[in-house]
């Protein structure tokens, strides 16, 4: 149970613990229901307009374990792609030397 606004891993049933639940607390009642599986995908950064299986396991498996593809983009962007820019350009000043 997390207080922090921070998704939790999600996992599948190979991973560990199979399924998620979402707590609603509402004043003194407190609910809980699993997270379906289109929350799933969102959390992963999948748009609305992507197509799941329509079976919630088969749904739940696809995004559990999975990579997140908005951070792979920032990484790639902000890290990975900067690193191969500058090994470029120190590789040329090496040849032009």
């Amino acid at each position: 149970m997390r207080f922090d606004d921070i998704a939790g891993c999600l996992r599948t049933p190979a991973g560990g613990s199979s399924r998620q639940l979402i707590l609603v607390v509402n004043g003194k009642k407190v609910k809980s229901r699993l997270i379906s599986s289109r929350e799933t995908a969102r959390l992963m950064g999948l748009p609305d307009s992507y197509i799941l299986p329509e079976k919630y396991n088969e749904a739940y498996h696809l995004t559990g374990d999975g990579v997140a593809v908005p951070v792979v983009r920032h990484l790639a962007e902000n890290i990975f792609e900067a690193i191969i820019k500058a090994n470029k350009k120190a590789k040329t000043k090496l040849s032009i030397a």
